[in-house]
């Protein structure tokens, strides 16, 4: 498949959310603990490996190509969400469980890669809404993603757009682009334990690094102000 594929894919996805969201009336995720484990073994199983460059024999590798990291991504991004919750009045259980799943399918579907069969986070979104989701978590998955070329529409779109970028960042534990975040995002990270550092010179400098500005403390601050359901 091409990219305008991908694109027009996403945005017929996005119309069919809104349409959900709009008679959506539940409260949570729509998850159980089953069903997250369920996607777990599905999309990303212990111990799986997509390593960039080949053959890779490291158990634990010093970039993001194996579960391990995204494992702990996923934790981070979780517990940034709840706490993110807390502070705006948000639901404490959908926004930790979008911030625990939002990256499940990276390994299996890389988008960054050259790998076409189905890009990140489509296939995701897909099994998702085919067990009725929540419409919002959904969309916000789908909006943290900025190759699909999607707005975030929602406090929780803005809130995952934020606080994933920012478990990014905490990853890579650079102390100049950390000390550039937003009082707010930094209270955020306080006392955060990361339990896989990344290798800027192994892994390369990911995209959060060009501007935290507007990759973390702009989503946090619109998340923090925005008075938009969800």
């Amino acid at each position: 498949m091409t990219n305008k594929d991908h694109l027009t894919i996403a945005k017929e996805l996005s119309a069919e959310l809104f349409s959900k969201a709009e008679i959506y009336t539940y409260q949570g995720s729509g998850l159980s603990a089953c069903d997250i484990d369920e996607l777990k073994r599905h999309f990303m199983p212990k111990g799986l490996k997509n390593c960039k460059s080949q053959p890779c024999t490291r158990d634990i590798c010093p970039s993001r190509c194996a579960e391990a990291y995204w494992s702990d991504h996923g934790r981070l991004t979780k517990m940034l969400m709840e706490r993110l919750a807390l502070k705006i009045g948000g639901d404490i259980e959908l926004y930790g469980t979008t911030g625990l799943i939002h990256d499940l399918d990276y390994l299996r579907h890389p988008h960054d890669r050259g790998i076409y069969v189905g890009r990140h986070p489509i296939p995701l979104v897909k099994y998702l809404m085919r067990r009725n989701a929540n419409p919002y978590m959904c969309l916000a998955i789908l909006e943290h993603a900025p190759h699909l070329k999607l707005n975030n529409l929602s406090r929780l779109s803005f809130s995952l757009t934020g606080c994933e970028e920012l478990a990014t960042l905490i990853s890579f534990n650079e102390s100049s682009k950390i000390a550039s975040l937003s009082a707010f995002a930094k209270e955020l990270i306080k006392d955060v334990e990361v339990c896989q550092f990344v290798d800027v010179n192994v892994d390369g400098v990911p995209r959060v690094f060009e501007s935290p500005e507007h990759s973390i403390n702009a989503p946090l601050k619109t998340a923090e102000s925005s008075m938009a359901k969800a």
